[in-house]
């Protein structure tokens, strides 16, 4: 279909759904495989409650993304294994066919795929922002009218300049905990480290460019790179009566948590690549 698609010159861009359209294809399952489906189904499914299990425990914000990835890493090691045991497989003494075996890997993928999306949605509906700054004010993103750029006061009064910058590091209140999250032998595990930071660096305000980012400048002129730029217009504004687009920028933080927009293909893609070839 990709080499069709490529002779299409009058048509830009044609964006097939690979899950939907093997859906409405099932003459593409191999019943020699069956048996070996079966195991590698329900190995998913039994796994999928645990991890379920798991998640509505969770109360942290950091674990139930943690808890995320393990499951996703599962998921892309178990479409591996699938893929190395069908590659095993003898039907009359004879090697599936590599066509064979990658839909195969992608009729599983499919099978399996409304759990694992049903999982990922769950930890994103779960998943809160919480934002403050130096003064205790919490999510509040306003918007310059004059350039339109929208900021985050770290810390000082209302009135503000557009672009004005500080070499306070960007830092987490309090203490905070790191989560590893492994999955072995059919069992979770999951290991805290705490960690504290009060140590915010040099507190001083200044509008432009650095005198490092300055040299840095003059270098990338020389090699014919793009220059660093400072953002921001430089108007004087006053905090309280700029725009407060805190709703807008907590949506889309929300929507680009650390979490693939395409999980499901990503797994899916690097595995249908094709079998080392020998040297």
């Amino acid at each position: 279909m990709n080499i069709i698609q490529n002779k299409m010159k009058n048509i830009e861009r044609i964006s097939i759904n690979i899950r939907n359209f093997a859906e409405n294809i099932p003459s593409l399952y191999n019943k020699n495989v069956k048996d070996e489906r079966k195991i590698y189904e329900d190995d998913f499914f039994n796994t999928y409650k645990i991890f379920n299990e798991e998640l509505n425990k969770a109360t942290d914000n950091e674990l139930r993304k943690a808890l995320y990835f393990c499951f996703k890493n599962y998921k892309y090691f178990l479409l591996q294994q699938y893929r190395e045991c069908l590659l095993q497989k003898r039907i009359n003494g004879k090697e599936l066919d590599w066509d064979i075996v990658i839909s195969e890997v992608l009729l599983f993928d499919n099978k399996i795929y409304d759990k694992f999306q049903e999982f990922k949605n769950k930890v994103e509906s779960q998943y809160e922002i919480k934002i403050n700054n130096y003064n205790g004010e919490f999510n509040k993103f306003k918007k310059c009218p004059h350039c339109g750029l929208i900021w985050f006061k770290v810390k000082g009064c209302d009135s503000v300049i557009c672009g004005r910058r500080t070499k306070i590091r960007d830092t987490i209140f309090g203490r905070f905990k790191n989560y590893i999250v492994n999955f072995l032998s059919g069992k979770i595990r999951i290991i805290i480290s705490e960690n504290s930071s009060d140590n915010y660096g040099e507190d001083n305000e200044f509008y432009g460019l650095t005198p490092e980012e300055i040299n840095e400048n003059k270098r990338r002129e020389i090699q014919g790179k793009v220059k660093i730029s400072p953002q921001g217009c430089g108007m004087n504004l006053n905090w309280n009566q700029m725009e407060d687009c805190s709703e807008q920028v907590i949506k889309i933080l929300k929507k680009d948590l650390n979490i693939d927009k395409e999980d499901y293909y990503n797994g899916f893609l690097l595995i249908s690549e094709g079998p080392e070839e020998e040297p």
